[in-house]
C-alpha cells in the first residue's frame, strides 16, 4: 500500500508462471469510472497496450466499456533507443540517475514496511507526502 496525501494506491504484483499470456495491468478506480492500461509481455511482437474505461449510469444498470489501442511499440525497446540515444548525443535521458534511484528507495522501503509490520514516511526522502506500508 502507497498513499499520496490522502490518495491510497495499492499495488500488487502475482507471479502465475502457469499462464503464457503475461501481462501488466494499471487500474485506476473513482466514483463515475474505472480505467485499465494493460502492457502485453515485452517478449511479444507488436502486441499492442490498450486502454480500456468502464463507466455507466449512476442508480440505473447502464453500463458501457471502450478500448483504445495506446500503441504497438514495446516500452521496453522505446527505454533501450532512449538510453542508446542518450549515450550518442549525450542528451539527459528522459529518467535521470536521480529517479530511478528514487524507484529504488521506494522498493527498498516497501521491502522494510513489510519486515517491520509498518509505514515508511517519505520513503524518497523527497519531502513530499508518500508513504508506503
Amino acid at each position: 500500500m502507497l498513499r499520496f496525501g490522502d490518495l491510497p494506491a495499492a499495488i500488487h504484483w502475482i507471479d502465475l508462471p502457469g499462464i503464457a499470456r503475461y501481462g501488466m495491468e494499471f487500474a485506476l478506480y473513482a466514483p463515475q469510472r474505472r480505467l485499465t492500461l494493460t502492457f502485453p509481455s515485452p517478449f511479444l511482437r507488436n502486441e499492442a497496450a490498450t486502454l480500456e474505461v468502464d463507466s455507466g449510469a449512476d442508480g440505473t444498470s447502464r453500463s458501457w466499456r471502450t478500448e483504445e489501442v495506446v500503441g504497438y511499440e514495446s516500452g521496453f525497446k522505446n527505454e533501450l533507443v532512449a538510453f542508446h540515444d542518450s549515450i550518442v548525443t549525450g542528451r539527459p535521458p528522459p529518467t535521470s540517475g536521480r529517479d530511478g534511484l528514487r524507484d529504488i528507495t521506494l522498493c527498498q522501503a516497501i521491502i522494510d514496511s513489510h519486515h517491520r509490520g509498518a509505514p515508511v514516511d517519505d520513503p524518497t526522502g523527497t519531502g513530499t507526502e508518500v508513504t508506503a506500508g
